[in-house]
């Protein structure tokens, strides 16, 4: 898609850099991106707030199970897996709080930057969107990390068999 609209423009509006300024189109363009990121945006809220939910639930199912099943396991040793249960839901929601803290950032102030005509405000959104973009890529590239380790792992335990 292309357009003769420029990023930069040389009228007077939001100053950027250097006497530039954001164009028209470029403006509209970030605005709706900020609109749209805000469906994205209440998306993730609701998965934050199942990630919430989820331990209780699933702490309160695992200690049923362990009751009903008598399975032997110690007061310790049950504790303990609680314990172990609390963190890894702790570890998930830390992991999706950082990017959804920034992302509201950008679909909250870009907007009203532009709105405005307040540049500091606009680039700190933008900046915002930035860190989210830049800890999502690291976020796959240690996933695609612990996947390549697995399969490894797996091809070695075939192979040794």
């Amino acid at each position: 898609m292309t357009t003769d609209d420029y990023i930069l423009d040389d009228g007077a509006g939001l100053g950027l850099s250097r006497g530039e300024t954001l164009s028209a189109g470029a403006a509209a363009a970030i605005a709706r991106a900020a609109r749209f990121g805000k469906y994205y945006l209440y998306a993730l809220l609701a998965y934050l707030a199942i990630s919430l939910l989820t331990p209780l639930l699933g702490i309160g199912a695992t200690a049923e199970a362990f009751e009903e099943a008598g399975d032997g396991l110690g007061g310790q040793d049950r504790a303990a897996m609680l314990g172990g249960l609390i963190f890894v839901y702790a570890m998930i929601l830390a992991l999706y709080l950082y990017p959804t803290i920034m992302f509201w950032g950008f679909t909250h102030k870009t907007p009203a930057g532009l709105a405005a005509d307040a540049q500091a405000t606009v680039v700190e959104g933008l900046d915002n969107l930035r860190s989210t973009v830049k800890y999502i890529g690291v976020f796959t590239l240690v996933v695609l990390a612990f996947y390549a380790v697995a399969a490894a792992l797996i091809v070695a335990v075939g192979l040794a068999q």
